[in-house]
């Protein structure tokens, strides 16, 4: 292990979850600042993305497990007894993240059916999830090499973005858990039939995911 601090972020310019770039230390609504020629600035209407959690109640809606509001963050300077923000509570709802070195190399399969694939021969699972392929939003969004362990989530959810930016309708930094403009995209079950569009409370919805499995090498030892 590494570091374990705050949230998995996605960034306009776009991190890929296997990368420990995308495991930010601390949360801050703009972590970017553009430089031209001659100025550097921290832009209000600049957006950044981050990963919400993601172990929901099977059965809940989305609007049951995150906030339906715009969540607004209160400077320090500026708060009062009755108006401290939001920030702690935003905090609470981003997904955490840590980074750890590993004795061997490590790998993402997947079965491209809805059946969970299992570790080669001298292989050791390390978790078993869903076969997530890219996250979008109006600021931007990222996608994932196969390959790589971030392309493998354990939890499967329709919202995997939360954007932030720092000049909100109320001139405070403000984020936003259901943003009407993000989308995800996961690898579909090869195996499994439909008309090509289901509810997200529909009960059969992740079984028209591919599932996936993310292995570490064994590495050799010496008898």
């Amino acid at each position: 292990k590494q570091w374990y601090q705050r949230r998995v972020a996605i960034t306009a310019g776009g991190i890929p979850l296997t990368d420990p770039g995308s495991c930010m230390i601390n949360f801050n609504v703009q972590p970017v600042m553009e430089c031209s020629t001659d100025t550097c600035e921290i832009k209000g209407d600049d957006t950044s993305i981050w990963m919400p959690i993601g172990n929901f109640t099977k059965g809940n809606t989305i609007s049951e497990e995150l906030p339906t509001k715009e969540l607004v963050i209160i400077p320090e300077d500026e708060k009062t007894a009755d108006n401290q923000g939001d920030l702690e509570l935003i905090k609470s709802y981003l997904s955490r993240c840590t980074v750890c070195d590993s004795p061997s190399s490590v790998m993402a399969i997947h079965s491209f059916t809805n059946n969970k694939p299992s570790c080669p021969n001298k292989w050791e699972q390390l978790w078993v999830g869903y076969s997530f392929a890219m996250a979008v939003d109006r600021a931007g969004g990222v996608g994932e090499q196969l390959q790589g362990h971030g392309s493998c989530l354990k939890y499967f959810t329709p919202q995997i973005s939360v954007r932030c930016i720092m000049s909100g309708a109320t001139g405070y930094p403000t984020c936003h858990f259901q943003s009407q403009s993000q989308k995800t995209a996961y690898i579909r079950a090869n195996n499994f039939e439909s008309d090509g569009k289901m509810g997200t409370l529909d009960e059969n919805l992740e079984e028209s995911i591919s599932r996936c499995v993310v292995c570490r090498r064994i590495p050799d030892i010496a008898l």
